[in-house]
């Protein structure tokens, strides 16, 4: 018989669900499931974490990762982010199964199903831990990007988006969407 998990969940409860391909994670000590994302998400995803791939090749300061790697920020906020970022003298700490600590740039692409968690709960999670978080939303072609308490600057068509974190790194919004 298995154990009843009542909240608040912990990381180590997430350890104990199925390899069932349902994303789960915890904010706060709440647990969140969402399903697969679809193949329009995993190919934006795939497409911006390759150009960031692509740069920190040619300036290894930092490395890119993308879901369904783990980060913990603490024992009762686990998350699995699309595609995150960490920079070599970063205060994020890369172990063999994980990120522990906050990463220094998070990107979720939006999925119809997701869209309130990322740009609520997520987006308080990342500025309590002074994240540099971009939200992609596929259906308007826009980029919504939020430096720890700043308020968000959203991003379209033929805007250039620098990343201060990444000198030398220019995304045109435009470009990243005509190659999906």
């Amino acid at each position: 018989m298995s154990k009843a998990v009542i909240e608040p969940f912990t990381y180590q409860d997430l350890q104990s669900f199925p390899q069932d391909g349902k994303k789960r994670e915890v904010i706060g000590g709440r647990l969140f499931v969402a399903a697969a994302p679809s193949t329009r998400h995993q190919k934006l995803m795939s497409e911006l974490a390759g150009l960031i791939w692509l740069f920190l090749k040619a300036h290894p300061i930092a490395t890119v990762f993308f879901a369904p790697t783990e980060v913990m920020f603490d024992e009762f906020d686990s998350v699995e982010p699309d595609i995150f970022v960490v920079l070599k003298n970063s205060r994020a700490e890369i172990t063999e199964k994980r990120v522990v600590g906050a990463p220094d740039w998070i990107i979720e692409v939006l999925s119809p199903s997701n869209s309130d968690y990322d740009l609520n709960i997520k987006r308080k999670l990342y500025r309590n831990h002074g994240v540099l978080y971009w939200v992609v939303n596929p259906v308007e072609e826009t980029i919504a990007v939020w430096d720890g308490e700043k308020e968000k600057h959203v991003y379209k068509a033929d805007d250039v988006i620098e990343v201060s974190l990444l000198p030398g790194f220019r995304l045109k919004v435009s470009e990243l969407f005509e190659a999906i």
